[in-house]
C-alpha cells in the first residue's frame, strides 16, 4: 500500500503541473484544468475508501517471520491490536553483558552485584547505540511499550534429570524445564524486598512470557533448541530481562546445551535479541520461511 501511494502521489503532483503549465487563464487551459482536478479528486476519494479507518489488516499469527524495508528480520512475538505487533529479533545481535564488573558488580561477591534490568548496561544499550543505528523509518514504525521485570526461583535438585526429547525424568541430561523447576514469583525481588517497576522502552530483552506466547515450549528441548537457533544454523545462548529472585548475581537465561531456562551470572556475554513494539502500517514488509 506504501508504495502504490508513493506512485500515485507522484502523479498527482505531475497532472497539478500540467495543469500550471497550460495555464488557468486561457479558455482551453481552464477546460484542461477542470477535467484534471475532476480526476484527480475521483482518484483521491477512491485512494481514502481503500485506505480507511475500516479497513482491517490481515493479522499475521505468532511465531512468523518477516522482512522489514529489507532490513531487519523478525519474528512475531504477539499482536498489539490494528497493525502493531512486538516482535523479535530473529538473530543474537552478538554476546552482550548484562552488567559489567567495572559497573559495581565482582564476580563472587553478591552483595557488590545487581540483576535489576531497569538501567542495567543492556538496558541502555539497547535503547541507544543499537536504537540509534537503525533507519529513521525503522525509528519511525518503532513505538513505546510499558514492560516490567520478572523473578524466579530456581529449585536446585541436582538429581533431576530429564530426557533431551520431553519433560520425563529420564536419562542422564540435566534440564530445567519451565514448569517443573521454576517458580515463579512475579515482580517480587526476594533478595531486595523490592518490587519491579514498569518502565517505557523503545527496545528490550524479551521475558519469558513473551516468549513462551510465541509458540516456543520451555519445557520441551526440541522446542527450546529450535529457537535458539540462528539463521546460520549456529545455536546461542540467550538473555531474558527476567532475574534471578534469590540470587542478585544471576539472570534467568535460555540455554542451548540444556535446552531450557538456565542461570548465568549477569557478568556473562551472550546473546541478545532485541525486541519492540513496531506499526507494520508504516513499513514495507514480507513474510519469510
Amino acid at each position: 500500500m506504501k508504495k502504490f501511494m508513493e506512485e500515485y502521489g507522484l502523479l498527482s503532483v505531475a497532472a497539478i503541473v500540467i495543469v500550471l503549465l497550460i495555464g488557468l487563464s486561457s479558455p482551453v487551459g481552464g477546460k484542461v484544468k477542470d477535467s484534471v482536478v475532476g480526476l484527480v479528486n475521483r482518484f483521491s476519494n477512491a485512494t481514502n475508501s481503500l485506505i480507511g479507518e475500516d479497513i482491517v489488516p490481515v493479522p499475521l499469527e505468532n511465531g512468523t517471520t518477516i522482512r522489514i524495508n529489507d532490513e531487519r528480520t523478525v519474528r512475531i512475538m504477539a499482536s498489539y491490536g490494528g497493525s502493531k505487533y512486538l516482535v523479535i529479533e530473529r538473530d543474537s545481535i552478538g554476546n552482550e553483558p548484562y552488567r559489567t564488573a567495572g559497573a559495581g558488580c565482582q564476580a563472587g561477591d553478591k552483595d557488590s552485584c545487581d540483576n535489576t534490568y531497569e538501567n542495567s548496561e543492556l538496558d541502555t544499550y539497547l535503547n541507544t547505540t543499537w536504537y540509534g543505528n537503525l533507519s529513521s523509518a525503522m525509528k519511525d514504525a518503532i513505538v513505546d511499550a510499558e514492560i516490567y521485570q520478572e523473578f524466579y526461583t530456581h529449585k536446585d535438585d541436582s538429581s533431576t534429570c530429564y530426557d533431551k526429547n520431553s519433560s520425563s525424568r529420564v536419562g542422564d541430561y540435566g534440564r530445567h524445564p519451565l514448569s517443573t523447576d521454576w517458580d515463579d514469583s512475579g515482580r517480587s525481588q526476594t533478595w531486595s524486598g523490592a518490587t519491579s517497576n514498569t518502565i517505557t522502552r523503545k527496545v528490550f530483552l524479551p521475558s519469558i512470557k513473551e516468549i513462551s506466547t510465541m509458540g516456543v515450549d520451555l519445557d520441551n528441548y526440541v522446542s527450546t533448541r529450535s529457537f535458539l537457533t540462528e539463521s546460520s544454523g549456529s545455536m546461542v545462548n540467550l538473555w531474558t530481562r527476567d532475574g534471578d529472585a534469590t540470587d542478585r548475581e544471576f539472570e534467568v537465561v535460555l540455554g542451548y546445551n540444556h535446552g531450557s531456562p538456565n542461570r548465568f551470572s549477569i557478568l556473562a556475554r551472550i546473546g541478545a535479541r532485541p525486541a519492540y513494539v513496531i506499526d507494520l502500517s508504516l513499513v514495507n514488509y514480507e513474510k519469510v520461511s
